[in-house]
């Protein structure tokens, strides 16, 4: 009762500590051209966002929507910046899921005003806008400085897709004198494969291609975030009990120590707070003479050993930016039992019964973990339940459980 109650106020801890929101660098500016270095409050914007959370320096903290800004930049944890400028024009909204699609041409413009976010910059500046329905619109910004939206447009004839390429007449006006630009203006690359919209990476082709007709080259790029590992090496006490269903015997605190390795992988650099964890300990286990109560009531002594190899695979949810970094997993754990002993002998009427349960094969287990961990800089502590069961079909299949309660400190060398 007492581990359950440490690894239950172990699992509410991120939660205290949630108070604090997370925060990139930023600097906006405003209407009347002042620039406010301070912090944009972390969001996963699917869609273009249409406000912004922003502290200042001094930690007050406002609201500011489309209207209130020009720009505003945001640096991002692996560094790179993103940067968005504001828009008012017509846009083309035609709608773009299939259950939805229009069964005529015609082309639907709406007036809005909206932030872009700048893809490349050269000679032209190409930007993109994702609409909450996950629509996504593409804008270039001309050498008149002319910002105009690429559109396309899909539509159902009679069951058949059907589509209006109006961006292929811009293209190929606008890049007039250039013979790569107006090219591409007439090619399949400036479709995504599966052509419901244009492509972001055929788009940045042609802003290219138009660089090198003109002599020019790029000052920005947006760039790819790229997946991350970590590593670290553990060591650590756990506690278990080993329940045999053949017997009714339970034997609990057993306690040693562990060894073990954990790879985390970030699918992107700047997002340090989900991963998709890993993780392979080794527990050795021992306990002798110890007293249990089997299913008939007669008292007992037994004796347990084996060597566990457990491999673990979690989703690890970062909660906070604090300097803790208070951080849930959730997953399934994988072990494998090496030469268990495992014998018991009454002490009690009848006297001079003798089991021995000891199993020299491999038994495999399977059952769910979750943990929660914390650290600053390279060092970190980790808290892990597991309950694992033998698995139908494995050898003595269904004769026994395993429950680990593990506390393991943690050094980051990768």
């Amino acid at each position: 009762m007492r581990k359950i109650w440490m690894f239950s106020l172990l699992a509410i801890l991120p939660y205290l500590l949630s108070g604090q929101r997370q925060y990139l660098d930023a600097t906006i500016t405003t209407n009347d051209g002042q620039k406010i270095v301070g912090e944009i409050a972390v969001e996963t914007w699917l869609a273009t966002p249409r406000s912004i959370d922003f502290q200042t320096k001094k930690g007050s903290l406002k609201t500011y929507r489309v209207a209130d800004l020009s720009h505003f930049e945001v640096t991002r944890y692996d560094g790179v910046k993103q940067y968005y400028t504001r828009y008012t024009g017509n846009i083309e909204v035609s709608p773009v899921r299939m259950d939805r699609l229009d069964n005529n041409p015609d082309l639907r413009y709406q007036q809005d005003t909206a932030w872009l976010q700048l893809i490349y910059q050269g000679a032209w500046s190409l930007y993109s806008m994702v609409e909450p329905s996950s629509k996504v619109h593409y804008f270039l910004k001309t050498d008149n400085q002319e910002i105009v939206e690429l559109v396309s447009k899909i539509w159902l004839k009679e069951y058949k897709f059907e589509r209006v390429d109006i961006f292929r007449k811009q293209i190929n006006d606008l890049g007039q004198g250039c013979p790569e630009v107006m090219k591409l203006a007439g090619s399949s690359t400036l479709v995504s494969s599966n052509r419901e919209s244009l492509s972001l990476k055929g788009l940045v082709k042609l802003c290219e291609a138009y660089d090198k007709c003109k002599g020019t080259s790029a000052i920005y790029r947006m760039k790819d975030e790229k997946g991350q590992w970590t590593g670290n090496a553990l060591a650590g006490w756990h506690w278990s009990t080993v329940s045999v269903a053949d017997a009714g015997i339970t034997i609990s605190n057993i306690q040693n120590i562990h060894l073990g390795l954990s790879f985390d992988y970030f699918i992107a650099r700047s997002n340090k707070r989900v991963s998709w964890f890993n993780e392979l300990v080794g527990y050795h286990e021992s306990k002798k003479d110890s007293t249990f109560v089997n299913f008939t009531a007669i008292k007992g002594q037994a004796t347990y050993k084996a060597f566990h190899l457990a491999a673990t695979s979690m989703i690890s949810v970062r909660i906070t930016k604090n300097p803790l970094s208070p951080t849930l997993k959730i997953g399934l754990i994988n072990r494998l039992q090496f030469k268990r002993v495992f014998s018991f002998r009454d002490i009690a009427p009848p006297l001079g019964r003798f089991f021995d349960l000891s199993n020299k094969r491999k038994l495999y287990e399977i059952g769910p973990a979750i943990g929660i961990s914390g650290g600053y800089g390279r060092i970190g502590l980790d808290a892990r339940y597991s309950i694992s069961s033998m698995v139908v079909g494995s050898p003595n299949a269904k004769k026994a459980n395993t429950k680990v309660l593990a506390i393991s400190a943690t050094y980051r060398f990768l």
